[in-house]
């Protein structure tokens, strides 16, 4: 009974894990989870799980995980969270900034290949197409025109100056 009891264990176990979250994802806009449109009024993050599919349309994400290593995803962009056992992200499409962790040992992929970060611990790869149906991948150091982790700012209007004599109108 009990060596039934343990093979039902070991068989069951993968399974219980697959559906683990892994990391959080955030953003301020649309954001398509392994398909389905996940709506991102009221909820700041969503657990994400190894294999899960993320892509971005309107605005940047954050994917980030228990290690504190943070992706960010940006517009118009699709990820893949690896199953390695390790912090992991495949990207297949746009570009993707990181930072890792301070432990962190970030394996990052590009259309399924390993992509060498060359120790830095931040940085930029994109999935640029050159030609019809031929695409490269581009590593790169991460510059301070790269952040897109939030929306850009848009400029306030200055307000005007009251002299004290205007009504709520200017007058």
């Amino acid at each position: 009974m009990t060596r039934k009891l343990l093979g039902i264990a070991v068989v069951l176990a993968p399974l219980a894990l697959a559906d683990r979250p892994i990391a959080t994802v955030s953003t301020g806009g649309s954001l398509t989870l392994n398909g389905t449109s996940v709506p991102n009024a009221g909820v700041s993050n969503w657990p994400v799980a190894a294999g899960d599919e993320i892509a971005t349309s309107t605005a940047p994400a954050v994917i980030t995980f228990a290690d504190g290593t943070q992706v960010s995803v940006g517009k118009g962009a699709r990820v893949r969270l690896l199953a390695t056992g390790a912090t992991g992200v495949d990207l297949l499409a746009g570009t993707a900034a990181y930072k890792t962790g301070s432990v962190s040992k970030l394996n990052m992929q590009a259309l399924g290949h390993a992509v060498d970060l060359q120790s830095r611990p931040e940085g930029v790869v994109s999935v640029q197409q050159s030609g019809k149906s031929d695409k490269k991948v581009v590593v790169r150091p991460k510059t301070k025109d790269d952040d897109f982790e939030r929306e850009p700012r848009k400029p306030k209007d200055k307000p005007k100056p009251r002299s004290g004599h205007e009504d709520d109108d200017g007058h």
